[in-house]
């Protein structure tokens, strides 16, 4: 082939091809570097054009088989069928079903989990296979370096190795590790079965060379039946042992004709098929499933005295109590409030059962030494009603309506949130007050105090009720004075009233007035105005003889509107607070009572009050009317503004102009007819 008849390239159409630099640039220092034949391009922009022939191996290969698909599609192209679309979519199928390229993977979790000595070996493997790469990229950079010097007419010459050549020369130098030459052939190429290094990245050869082997898997035959009936005998509530679940297992087996195999190997295979923490909550339950994770430590400490609150009621079963009203019971309970960040004992108080009305005067009592923020309480019908806590989020009793009022812990602006004392759903000991009822807390210390040893334990020796408080104050007093507590606020020195008072002086706590105060010792009750006259009835005290209703005249202005009710349980006589729901006081209403039927003092003196205020109304309607005509006409006399008057020189068209009188000669001018001439000799008229 001529040198004319021979293909030449430009550097920027080799970038990029099989074998050459990614860059125009590259390209350029390679034909540098290797001396390539080349010649000057003729045409617009010059440089340099190098021959097919002059080119690498790899780079003429490429370009041939090119030219041969070009050549090909050139002769036979227009000959060819199109294809169908059937055709092409069975075609397109082929190729998505064809295998795509393996990509290897290492399991490094399986890898930290074989023995240290499994380890070891593979990581030393790993550096004889490092050590033939190196031999290998050495061997490689000595080829290019000749190559080089074969382009600058150097006489010095590199004999190139050969794999077996490096192999041999690695596995000499490694005898401990690696035996032959032939085994460095398998670490880096691979066998049948088992992938080599050079199908992985570095950083992963060793958990290559150790290999997925994950010992015996295949277990004993066992007919699924009986592999059904055994794991359903085991995973029980009633908690039978592997032994026993086994022996049932193989006595059905002989009515069934089941094959069982020997008592350990269903265990390990139950083992391995079943985690821990499955076979915990089906066998023991979800507390002991719980127990299996780690708890929530709450540090205390980053809350202040006076801050936060929990608060739990507290059954007295271990005593019988007599109460003024002549029941004799061991239900007492006392609701308590323990300081969160102390552990102190705050308030508390006593009652027959645990209610809401308990909750409510417990929490009045708390208010006297501070106004929490927050508060930690059970999501009961105690403490999580529409009384105490409507319009607080995550309430799962009494579901929040639109038109429900505000609670009194929101109002008192408290941030109640609430646990579940539940054992399916959460852990009945999830609050700290919790901790203080246990063994050697508030119930033990009121059980076993001494002044009640002999008494208490059975209804004839019950004590009285007040006796209890008085025990419950004095162990409550002896509970929060008690040092070296364990806790990371006491630190193992103070007791709680010391770490009480230590925080409790250092910041100023929310303190309640005597207003939000009197609201705990009240009841609330939504309540809808009456559309007419803007009475309230309230549900409190209804019996079927009729209900409790309250009116003043401000309520005529919230007629047919939803209203909050504030009203004393002991005295439904007393006068109630009205508020609005969003919790806005608006005015205090009477109690409307029924008079006798044939009370005529009581009915003349209703009209006589009736008709004073409808003269005091009609009278203060006609002042006002009066006053605002006094208004009307006292008003300021106004006067019409001045014309303004305009600086601005105008024509007067209208009348003739007078332009002067020059002796007895006079002339007059039409204003009006100089201009329609003037306008007209401008248009050419």
């Amino acid at each position: 082939m001529s040198q004319d008849s021979e293909t030449y390239y430009t550097a920027i159409e080799l970038a990029g091809l099989a074998g050459m630099p990614k860059t125009e640039s590259g390209v350029i220092r390679a034909a540098k570097r290797e001396n390539w034949l080349h010649r000057t391009r003729s045409g617009k922009g010059g440089g340099k054009e190098y021959p097919l022939s002059a080119l690498p191996e790899e780079t003429r290969t490429y370009l041939t088989l090119q030219a041969g698909k070009a050549e090909a599609a050139a002769l036979y192209g227009p000959q060819l069928a199109v294809l169908s679309a059937e055709l092409q979519a069975s075609v397109d199928e082929f190729h998505a079903e064809q295998p795509e390229e393996v990509v290897f993977t290492v399991d490094w979790d399986h890898f930290r989990r074989k023995t240290a000595k499994q380890q070891t070996k593979a990581y030393k493997e790993a550096e004889v296979v490092l050590q033939l790469k190196r031999v290998m990229d050495a061997d490689r950079q000595a080829v290019f370096a000749a190559k080089e010097r074969r382009a600058k007419n150097s006489p010095l010459r590199v004999k190139k190795k050969t794999v077996n050549d490096m192999l041999r020369e690695v596995a000499a130098a490694n005898p401990e590790v690696c035996g032959s030459w032939r085994t460095l052939q398998n670490w880096w190429l691979g066998k049948l079965g088992k992938p080599g290094c050079i199908h992985f990245d570095q950083k992963d050869w060793a958990p290559a060379r150790a290999g997925s082997y994950r010992g015996r898997t295949k277990m004993a035959e066992c007919t699924p039946a009986a592999w059904e009936y055994y794991v359903s005998l085991y995973l029980h509530r009633s908690q039978p042992s592997f032994k026993d679940g086994w022996r049932r297992t193989v006595a059905k087996a002989a009515e069934s004709e089941w094959v069982v195999p020997g008592e350990a190997t269903l265990r390990r295979r139950l083992l391995a098929e079943y985690s821990i923490e499955a076979i915990t909550i089906l066998r023991e339950g979800e507390e002991a499933w719980r127990r299996l994770r780690p708890f929530i430590v709450r540090d205390k400490s980053s809350l202040r005295a006076g801050e936060a609150v929990s608060g739990d009621g507290l059954k007295f079963d271990r005593l019988w109590t007599q109460w003024p009203d002549g029941d004799v019971i061991n239900t007492s309970t006392a609701w308590f409030w323990q300081d969160l960040h102390s552990g102190k004992i705050v308030a508390w108080r006593l009652g027959k059962t645990e209610s809401t009305d308990l909750f409510r005067l417990a929490t009045f009592d708390l208010t006297g030494h501070f106004l929490p923020t927050y508060m930690q309480v059970d999501n009961t019908r105690v403490a999580a009603n529409k009384q105490m806590t409507a319009g607080v989020l995550g309430r799962n009793r009494f579901g929040n309506q639109p038109n429900d009022f505000m609670g009194m812990l929101p109002m008192l602006g408290i941030d109640a949130h609430f646990t579940t004392p539940d054992h399916t759903i959460g852990s009945p000991g999830s609050k700290p007050i919790e901790r203080a009822f246990g063994i050697g807390g508030i119930h033990e210390k009121v059980a076993t105090n001494p002044k009640i040893r002999d008494r208490g334990f059975s209804k004839a020796t019950a004590i009285s009720s007040d006796e209890l408080r008085e025990i419950i104050a004095y162990e409550v007093i002896r509970h929060n004075a008690q040092e070296k507590r364990m806790s990371p606020v006491c630190g193992g020195v103070l007791s709680f009233d010391q770490a009480y008072e230590k925080s409790f002086v250092s910041w100023a706590p929310r303190k309640a007035s005597d207003a939000q105060r009197r609201i705990l010792l009240l009841c609330i009750e939504g309540a809808k105005a009456s559309s007419s006259n803007g009475q309230v009835t309230i549900k409190a005290g209804r019996s079927r003889l009729g209900s409790n209703k309250y009116w003043c005249e401000g309520l005529n202005e919230y007629r047919g509107q939803e209203l909050a009710v504030f009203y004393d349980p002991d005295d439904l006589t007393k006068d109630v607070d009205i508020y609005n729901l969003e919790g806005r006081f608006l005015m205090t209403a009477q109690h409307q009572a029924s008079t006798a039927f044939l009370d005529k003092e009581a009915g003349a003196e209703l009209m006589k009050r009736t008709q004073r205020q409808k003269k005091l109304l009609k009278k203060q309607l006609t002042e006002d009317a009066a006053i605002n005509k006094l208004h009307d006409e006292k008003l300021p006399g106004l006067a019409e503004p001045e014309a303004p008057s305009s600086k601005v020189v105008t024509g007067l068209f209208n009348k003739p102009l007078d332009q002067g009188v020059v002796g007895n000669d006079r002339q007059v001018i039409d204003a009006e007819d100089s201009f329609v001439k003037a306008m007209n000799k401008i248009a050419g008229l």
